[in-house]
């Protein structure tokens, strides 16, 4: 959720449909589908998330849209883009649990910011702070309001997580191949 990692360089090749630019404008996986479909002149679904990029490549005019980056509704965690302002939701998923505040020791802890912990929400300006590290929501309460209800209504309308009502598959346990994760389905398994 981190700029770092969210925040990545791509590159479109469409001769005779687009001419060479460089757009700023983010986008998100969620917008290849109906972008590819604009290609092809199909319609997109209705029940399909994303929108059409190719308008940006073109250079026309676009506004800021909100845009949920993530969320993980077992850990409760996500963000929220809207033009050069990010709202984070507990900035340490994916390291660990909810609860995650650091531990003695890790380093890591300090490039997490501000935003660490289950119920910690940060606002950054990106313009200013491309590095996340200067929280601004006390400045900007009505956006930020905004963007916690995006991503509240991102977790309401998503399909539900499955992750702590599916049981894991026992042959994939580490503790079975040596410490590892391996392919547990290859007969060269240990």
């Amino acid at each position: 959720m981190w700029e770092g990692g969210v925040n990545e360089p791509s590159f479109v090749y469409a001769p005779g449909r687009l001419a060479p630019a460089t757009v700023d404008t983010p986008i998100h996986v969620i917008d290849v589908l109906p972008t590819l479909l604009g290609f092809a002149r199909g319609p997109v679904p209705k029940n399909v998330d994303g929108v059409d990029a190719r308008a940006l490549w073109r250079s026309e005019p676009s506004r800021d849209r909100v845009l949920v980056l993530s969320f993980d509704n077992v850990q409760r965690c996500g963000a929220v883009l809207y033009g050069h302002y990010k709202y984070v939701l507990n900035g340490a998923c994916g390291n660990a649990f909810a609860d995650y505040s650091g531990w003695d020791g890790d380093d890591y802890t300090d490039d997490l910011g501000p935003c660490v912990g289950p119920t910690a929400e940060c606002l950054f300006d990106l313009k200013a702070d491309p590095k996340e590290q200067r929280d601004v929501k006390a400045a900007h309460p009505s956006l930020l309001d905004t963007l916690r209800s995006a991503l509240l209504a991102a977790d309401a309308s998503a399909v539900p997580s499955r992750v702590l009502t599916t049981p894991g598959d026992s042959r994939a346990a580490p503790d079975l191949h040596g410490g590892s994760w391996v392919s547990w389905l290859s007969t060269n398994a240990p």
